[in-house]
């Protein structure tokens, strides 16, 4: 059976071979406690197993939700602080105030100044009012004058062209009787009374030439009258519109200006309050009443709603790790309660080198029969280690942050398979891989009812390798065998000890 080897299972092997004596020692001494006296194989029936492949780690308890509360100014002094580290805070509240008394001042002038226009443009708003009043009352005034005095010089105009109308009329008879009793025209005249006669038609005709005089008379006095309405009527208050119009643009722009400031002032005073944007607990505070604020980090807030884990694998078993992974966790605060949760996150860039010790101390504690060393294999002391996140299936209100937790990430896992121990795996010069098992049909009693135990070999596939089983798969496999462990060979008690560096962590 071929089997993975990493550096730090090479490394692990120091501290097994420094403890060869000790396993040896062991089996004979075993061996001569009467174990087996009867030469009797040491089986274990082929039943099916969950087998995990995991790879184990050291996390800390951190915070889902982290915020750094910053200040966008700097530069003033803090006035006032609200909380102290350790204290629990909600979104909203006010960690720290900077005096902004300076800014506010200048606010108060801005505002002033903004009234004083406000006030000037309404009383300029009630000149402009007054003036329009009064140019439309005169206005009004000089069109009903006007109207008045055309309404008259029309009724003159229309008397004196009826006068006029009806001299002519008898202008016109008089012409056609005279011309009618003649007998030669005007410029013929052959006696007296015809130039008598002709010399009375000019008498009319003067007096017909004032008639028409005093009609051209009256029609140009009605003819101005009109023009004079006419005029009044085409008058407006343009003049006075626009001069408010453009005051009132002037005095809008220089009142929206005073706003802008003052909104800028506000913003700004506004932030010298800062508050928490989450709700948790203040686990940093970097200011201090009455000191200058010369900015960076005001303090650090930390959500204690939701945790999750931040572990640490080195870089031999990190490619095995994937987002999605389940993990099982453990903490000295829950006891034996196991944490569940997934993987969220596996760092391409390594953070920092083992913090194990490794050296003669860890070798020191397998010499002194401390096993437990090599649950998680020894450490070279400059391994890589690569940061993982781990979100927590359920809270657990014994959690805080920065507490220790114990990682086993589930690499690999199946259900319900035929396993044997690893010991039971065995290899031949071809590299092929099979088990012993008890042959039932061989291992008959004799004469004397002793039954001497026969063995088959079958081969095998490894399938999933466990810390303890591995899966097995094979033609003749098929629950129920007796399988052979073997334990009298040192050399394998040597192979089970690295098989558990090998696979620690796993189930």
């Amino acid at each position: 059976m071929t089997k993975k080897w990493t550096k730090k299972k090479i490394i692990g092997l120091v501290a097994i071979l420094l403890i060869a004596a000790l396993v040896v020692s062991a089996i004979i001494q075993s061996r001569q406690s009467g174990n087996n006296t009867n030469n009797e194989l040491v089986t274990e029936k082929l039943t099916r197993h969950s087998i995990v492949s995991s790879v184990s780690g050291t996390g800390t308890i951190m915070a889902s939700s982290s915020e750094d509360v910053t200040a966008e100014l700097y530069g003033y002094k803090v006035k006032e602080v609200y909380v102290h580290e350790g204290d629990m805070v909600s979104a909203g509240d006010i960690i720290c105030t900077l005096d902004m008394s300076e800014m506010q001042e200048q606010k108060n002038d801005v505002v002033k100044a903004k009234n004083d226009a406000v006030n000037n443009k309404t009383t300029q708003d009630t000149n402009y009012d007054t003036q329009l009043s009064t140019s439309q009352a005169d206005r009004a005034n000089r069109m009903a004058q006007a109207v008045a005095s055309r309404d008259a010089k029309k009724a003159s105009y229309e008397q004196a062209k009826a006068a006029y109308d009806s001299y002519l009329t008898q202008y016109n008879a008089k012409k056609a009787a005279i011309i009618a009793d003649t007998t030669s025209p005007f410029d013929t005249i052959t006696n007296d009374a015809e130039a008598e006669a002709w010399m009375s038609l000019n008498g009319w005709g003067a007096q017909l030439a004032q008639y028409r005089t005093n009609l051209s008379t009256e029609q140009a006095a009605y003819e101005n009258a009109e023009a004079q309405v006419a005029a009044i009527s085409q008058e407006n208050d343009q003049a006075i519109s626009d001069a408010k119009t453009n005051y009132d643009s002037s005095q809008q722009d220089v009142i929206k200006n005073y706003n802008d400031t003052i909104k800028e002032l506000d913003d700004t005073i506004a932030k010298g309050t800062i508050r928490a944007t989450i709700s948790g607990a203040v686990t940093s505070l970097n200011v201090e009443k009455g000191r200058t604020f010369n900015g960076g980090t005001v303090a650090v807030v930390e959500g204690l709603s939701e945790f999750y884990v931040e572990a640490s694998i080195d870089e031999y078993d990190v490619a095995d790790v994937s987002a999605g992974m389940a993990a099982v966790m453990k903490t000295d605060a829950t006891r034996d309660e196991e944490l569940n949760g997934y993987v969220t996150y596996v760092a391409l860039k390594a953070s920092g080198g083992s913090s194990s010790s490794g050296g003669i101390q860890d070798y020191t504690a397998l010499l002194n029969g401390d096993m437990s060393a090599l649950s998680g294999g020894i450490s070279s002391g400059n391994d890589a280690n690569f940061k993982v996140k781990i979100s927590l299936n359920d809270q657990n209100e014994r959690l805080r942050l920065g507490m220790n937790v114990k990682v086993s990430i589930i690499t690999q896992s199946a259900e319900n398979v035929l396993a044997v121990p690893y010991g039971a795996i065995q290899t031949r010069e071809d590299g092929s891989t099979y088990i012993e098992v008890i042959d039932e049909e061989k291992s008959v009693p004799d004469e004397k009812g002793n039954v001497t135990q026969v063995t088959k070999e079958l081969d095998v596939t490894v399938g999933l390798q466990g810390s303890y089983y591995y899966e097995i798969q094979g033609p003749d496999i098929k629950e129920g065998l007796q399988v052979v462990i073997p334990d009298d060979d040192s050399s394998q008690s040597m192979d089970e000890l690295l098989n558990m560096v090998g696979n620690a962590g796993g189930v």
